[in-house]
């Protein structure tokens, strides 16, 4: 598993409301940690019926703000609106729930388009690959 993977990974579920805010972390402001921090994503994973759900624990809430939830509730939620991604082990689920952020540090290829990291880390602009004519 490398940044490869977590890109495939990105590429094939970018149907799902919590990976397009990572393609574009800049739709919703940032909420506050206890920390002092700020946060626009939080993952967590938890297993089901023999395969392991990596979902969203800061979603996007009725009134359209970021809020944080418990790994409890956020389970509950994205088994009711199937945003979570499958993965058939643990260790890929860990993995991803750990790593997705690493695309926000470099570049990368999502499809026909590059993700290209701004100074701030949460801030990427998506922009359409350059291609030459074929002759």
């Amino acid at each position: 598993m490398d940044d490869k993977w977590i890109n495939e990974v990105i590429n094939a579920n970018s149907d799902k409301g919590f990976v397009r805010r990572i393609l574009d972390p800049s739709t919703h402001e940032s909420i506050k940690n206890d920390d002092g921090t700020v946060s626009s994503h939080s993952m967590a994973y938890s297993s089901a019926d023999g395969k392991f759900f990596v979902y969203p624990t800061v979603v996007v809430g009725p009134d359209g703000k970021l809020q944080r939830l418990s790994s409890d509730d956020a389970w509950d939620n994205s088994v009711k609106t199937g945003n979570a991604i499958a993965f058939d082990d643990e260790d890929r689920a860990a993995f991803f729930s750990k790593n997705y952020k690493r695309m926000w540090e470099k570049d990368f290829l999502i499809k026909d388009h590059t993700i290209e990291s701004s100074s701030s880390p949460h801030i990427m602009q998506v922009k359409p690959q350059q291609t030459q004519p074929q002759q």
